[in-house]
């Protein structure tokens, strides 16, 4: 069981969709099997509607077979979200220990070092996690090489290693994501465009290179448009 949590960003009434969750919902849930399973058992829990993410997050974790794969995938940004993150990832490490947990995002991209020194963070997927999250599965499930997994950042020791990170996939090239697992009524919203609106990303990076903004250490001035 893959565990997508989405820390807490906005006030009540106001919670977007958890889309960067949901990009990585998309590759885990894949093409069904024969059986109609997905290729990755998923669960996702998301901050802005979840009281006590922790809770959950154990709850949905502590009853897994030591035979099954556990793993909690953070997507972290600067502000409220680092903040509730820290909390839950502790209190999840202090209950679960053997669960690896891995963050993604704007800001443990900026600063993997400083989010890897934290005991209750054992990885850090620079970039776009998409299909870096499907190597770091595999490699966890028959104890592989972290070397092999494009933009991870990993503890050796002492030692902290950054992969090299890897092209950019096309977004055409991704699957659509899974609106049917999420309570959809939770994230549409009336504002000025309309009575039912929600949010879509149709690109990913900038071409610009801003000295304040986290999109360059996420794309190196690349942008790519769905067709």
């Amino acid at each position: 069981m893959i565990v997508l949590y989405n820390p807490l960003s906005t006030s009540p009434g106001k919670q977007p969709l958890p889309l960067s969750v949901m990009a990585l919902a998309a590759v885990l849930e894949g093409p069904p099997s024969d059986s109609g399973v997905p290729r990755e058992a998923w669960s996702l829990v998301d901050g802005n509607i979840v009281d006590d993410p922790a809770a959950e997050i154990i709850a949905r974790l502590a009853s897994l077979p030591r035979s099954e794969i556990a793993l909690l995938a953070v997507t972290v940004m600067p502000g409220p979200q680092l903040t509730q993150a820290v909390s839950v990832c502790r209190r999840v490490r202090e209950v679960l220990p053997r669960v690896p947990i891995v963050w993604g995002g704007y800001f443990p991209t900026q600063h993997a070092r400083v989010v890897l020194r934290a005991p209750y963070v054992d990885f850090v997927i620079r970039s776009q996690g998409e299909h870096a999250l499907l190597q770091l599965i595999a490699v966890l499930r028959r104890r592989g090489l972290l070397n092999s997994v494009g933009g991870l950042s990993w503890k050796a020791g002492a030692d902290i290693v950054d992969n090299p990170v890897q092209a950019l996939t096309t977004l055409d090239d991704l699957p659509d994501l899974p609106y049917h697992r999420v309570d959809m009524t939770r994230y549409l919203h009336k504002n000025y465009l309309g009575a039912r609106t929600v949010a879509h990303n149709s690109s990913f990076g900038c071409p610009f290179a801003c000295s304040f903004c986290a999109v360059v250490a996420m794309s190196n001035r690349r942008w790519l448009a769905q067709t």
